[in-house]
């Protein structure tokens, strides 16, 4: 009997997990078991149009067309029906120049937009087509037209690893031939923090924090100015500014320890990871530990992958970010959000947030260098210990059900 598949929104999923949803890791789907009545899923309930569909592939699909018009997109693209502004090929910095809109109710489509370019396009998966019968030389056309565009992302993607490699070049030798950092540097003051924790400084003054990849291959480092505003890559000279020259760096996947050399990762019992320097500093200080700074949110993922991949056997726990004043504004809890996504995809994940007062929170703190610099590192440490011990003592519960479930069906 085929499944029956869902289009379950992200912040819904524990209601259809709740009702007995499961989860297909294969298509990357919620479905309705077989033992299950569909009545109480139909808000989730796809067309029988759309039982077939392929959705990895769709995403896949829209990717490409993403890349094609220059959007840079580094992971799957978020088809939740939501504007998603993300950086496109010359934006600098911060820009993000790019728009898209992704959408899975009844036909996958979706926009998109490259501001620097005034590129603007609407989008509908092949498979919609294959799917309606539409006149067979326009099907034609359109595969023809998937299989150019599929080439010239892969040489595109091609082109982009060979400047990683450049840049990557150009800054294995600044950050070689750089000084260490003073640990008075205004950016480390202001955190709290009295040590250099093997960052470097720039000839500028702006600490180097080296990003290297599993195999401790390093690809970029975030620079932190005095001031707190943070890159990733190089500081590019007049000249090559006035010829708009380019030097991509690769972030993606790639990550700091912080209080360790890199070499004595592989000999970590457990590996702690946080989002950006400050809190994985904090961390290190609280519980004696080496930290994982994966730089932020959106690259926890792919850290966290690369990590599992290379060491298997480590126990991993996420120091997530947690912004409650944002929620209160509507807006995402960004950390946390990542963190469970996470949590989702890998098994037995352990995830940490700290816990603030009621004037905390309307401070807006949101990790664990707030926790420090509010109530002192004795603080941290108990907050860290006391939830992960509840984390622990609920994951042993989970399992006890579910032993508990598996004997009594």
């Amino acid at each position: 009997m085929p499944k029956k598949y869902l289009h379950v929104p992200f912040e819904e999923k524990n209601q259809a997990k709740a009702l007995g949803a499961l989860w297909d890791k294969d298509k990357k789907l919620w479905y309705i078991p077989a033992w299950k009545e569909e009545n109480g899923f139909s808000q989730w309930l796809l067309p029988q149009t759309q039982q077939n569909y392929n959705f990895e592939s769709i995403k896949e699909e829209f990717k490409a067309a993403l890349i094609q018009s220059g959007l840079i997109i580094d992971d799957m693209p978020i088809m939740d029906g939501k504007i998603h502004r993300v950086a496109v090929i010359g934006d600098k910095g911060r820009q993000t120049s790019g728009a898209y809109a992704g959408f899975m109710d009844h036909r996958p489509a979706g926009w998109f937009q490259n501001y620097k370019t005034g590129e603007k396009k609407n989008w509908v998966t092949q498979q919609y087509y294959n799917q309606n019968d539409q006149d067979k030389n326009q099907r034609i056309q359109i595969e023809n037209a998937i299989i150019d565009n599929k080439k010239k992302v892969n040489q595109k993607i091609q082109d982009l690893e060979e400047q990683y490699k450049s840049t990557a070049n150009r800054i294995n030798l600044e950050f070689e031939n750089a000084r260490w950092a003073n640990t008075n540097h205004p950016y480390l003051t202001k955190k709290g923090l009295d040590k250099n924790y093997y960052l470097k400084q720039d000839k500028h003054g702006n600490l180097l924090i080296p990003l290297r990849d599993v195999d401790g291959h390093l690809w970029a480092v975030q620079r932190i100015f005095e001031n707190g505003d943070k890159m990733i890559g190089v500081l590019r000279t007049t000249e090559e500014k006035e010829k708009d020259l380019r030097f991509p760096a690769k972030k993606l996947g790639s990550f700091f320890a912080v209080g360790c050399k890199f070499e004595t990762i592989p000999t970590l019992k457990k590996l702690i990871i946080a989002e950006g320097f400050a809190t994985a500093a904090t961390l290190n200080e609280a519980l004696k530990q080496p930290v994982i700074m994966a730089v932020d949110a959106g690259n926890m993922s792919h850290v966290v992958e690369n990590l599992i991949k290379k060491y298997p056997d480590k126990e991993i726990i996420i120091a997530a970010d947690n912004d409650i004043k944002r929620v209160r504004n509507g807006e995402k809890n960004v950390g946390i959000e990542a963190a469970l996504e996470i949590q989702e995809k890998f098994n037995n994940i352990k995830i940490i947030k700290p816990v603030f007062t009621q004037n905390e929170i309307d401070e807006g703190y949101s990790d664990f260098n707030d926790i420090f610099k509010s109530r002192g590192i004795e603080a941290v440490r108990n907050t860290f210990r006391k939830v992960l011990q509840n984390t622990e003592q609920s994951l042993h519960q989970k399992q006890i059900i579910s032993k508990d479930k598996g004997l009594t069906q």
